[in-house]
């Protein structure tokens, strides 16, 4: 994994970098040491006794391997979810809606970053303090996917970045004419009549490939061909915080870096006077801890931001009740005035409008 990172950030150091923080990384996957050598170890064990399933000794050790299975199943992480609130729709509260993620983006460092921009943002939004929920497993592609449809992996059916097939479960952009931007996250998570836009972070290096994603966006804003959803992925935090570490100087400075542009963008929203008829959503898809996340298995995964600002938007509005991602999907749908999707069982922040 070091080796095509090395390549994206120009940096040799990465792979030592990882090998290292893989050490302290506590996670049921390859890039934590101490989980590849336990598990590996346990194969090995019982590739070399054998245990027969005939044998008292055999069927104790299965049986035991049965029951851990069983245990974990039922007392894993499971994904929070709002009480179900849809609000009858009877009309678009705003022409457009433009949601702006910041990849990997954790709560506690959020705050700990010391974003000028964002932090002053929240007098001109409606935001959550706490942060929102990710859901289990808060993997890139599972956390859109709940995002766009308004429920839990398990339904939707991208339950991973790597293997994940979409159920007959509707999403936002099969509802209204919808433009995604990012890297080939993006494009792999998306139905394929879907209009996607990557940009190359191996062409492009880490440093420039958001501000490539950026300048696309803004072109496309400036066009009226009916499109009514932006959905933009920066990728440079999580790329960061994988390569050198969630709790590392470089997470923070890509977190610094990411302030500015989403200024830079608001900025331009405001003179091109595409804020007077659209809202804007800032949110995270997931949290991450060492160079690893998609378990929950800490605190530092599970909350992300989420900030909401523009038309029909209600200003200096702190909320401090538990919400989730899967919520955003819903609120999409009451603020463009369309349909919810057909299996979301999430809920409509209205508290975030001025009514």
């Amino acid at each position: 994994m070091g080796i095509p990172e090395s390549i994206v950030a120009r940096d040799i150091t990465i792979g030592f970098r990882k090998i290292w923080l893989s050490i302290f990384t506590i996670a049921p996957t390859t890039v934590s040491m101490s989980m590849s050598l336990y598990f590996s170890t346990l194969y090995t064990l019982i590739l070399y006794i054998q245990p027969s399933v005939v044998s008292l000794d055999g069927q104790l050790f299965w049986f035991t391997a049965f029951l851990a299975s069983l245990l974990t199943f039922f007392l894993k992480t499971k994904s929070f979810i709002s009480p179900k609130y849809m609000p009858c729709i009877k009309e678009m509260v705003c022409e457009k809606v433009i949601v702006i993620n910041i990849d990997g983006c954790r709560m506690d460092k959020f705050y700990e970053a010391k974003l000028p921009f964002l932090n002053d943002l929240q007098q001109e939004s409606s935001y959550f303090p706490n942060g929102i929920f990710t859901v289990y497993r808060a993997l890139t592609n599972p956390a859109f996917a709940s995002m766009l449809t308004g429920t839990i992996p398990g339904v939707h059916g991208i339950k991973s970045n790597n293997i994940s097939r979409w159920k007959k479960v509707e999403a936002l952009p099969d509802l209204v004419q919808t433009k995604l931007y990012g890297s080939i996250h993006m494009k792999h998570l998306s139905k394929k009549h879907w209009m996607v836009k990557t940009v190359s972070m191996v062409q492009n290096g880490i440093g420039k490939a958001d501000h490539a994603m950026f300048s696309i966006l803004k072109n496309d804003l400036t066009i009226h061909d009916g499109t009514r959803l932006f959905i933009a992925d920066i990728s440079e935090t999580d790329f960061t915080g994988h390569a050198y570490g969630s709790e590392s100087p470089q997470y923070l400075n890509a977190l610094k870096k990411m302030d500015t542009q989403i200024k830079d963008l608001y900025a331009w929203l405001r003179t091109n006077n595409i804020l007077s008829k659209a809202a804007m959503i800032i949110c995270s898809d997931h949290g991450i801890v060492k160079i690893d996340h998609s378990y929950l298995l800490f605190e530092a995964e599970k909350r992300v931001p989420f900030l909401v600002m523009g038309k029909g938007i209600k200003k200096d509005n702190a909320l401090h009740f538990e919400a989730s991602i899967m919520d955003i999907a819903p609120t999409i749908s009451y603020l463009l005035g369309i349909k919810y999707p057909d299996r979301c069982k999430a809920r409509a922040l209205t508290e975030i409008l001025n009514m």
